[in-house]
């Protein structure tokens, strides 16, 4: 499983980057209460990029954005790729 995520505005610190943990995909499925150790441990990745750039990265990896703190817009358009199912309990959303 991949994500890739198409840049359609310039994306910087000031407009809310995606943030990644680095190899934390390699953990699978984390309950909620494990995410701040994961955070904790982990490396953080920022996802900046000029319009145009593609991000790739692994779909299950602990992401998020911070509140963007200009007015700049930071449109992006999200792809997932998968050749299998998901793990249980995970199931795609096909509405």
């Amino acid at each position: 499983m991949v994500t890739l995520r198409l840049f359609i505005d310039d994306c910087d610190e000031d407009n809310g980057p995606l943030e990644v943990i680095l190899g934390s995909h390699q953990h699978g499925r984390l309950p909620g209460r494990n995410l701040g150790d994961a955070v904790e441990r982990g490396a953080v990745f920022v996802g900046r990029g000029r319009a145009g750039d593609v991000l790739v990265m692994k779909m299950l990896a602990v992401h998020s954005s911070k509140r963007a703190v200009s007015s700049n817009h930071r449109r992006v358009l999200h792809i997932d790729y998968a050749t299998i199912d998901l793990p249980p309990p995970l199931e795609w959303m096909l509405d």
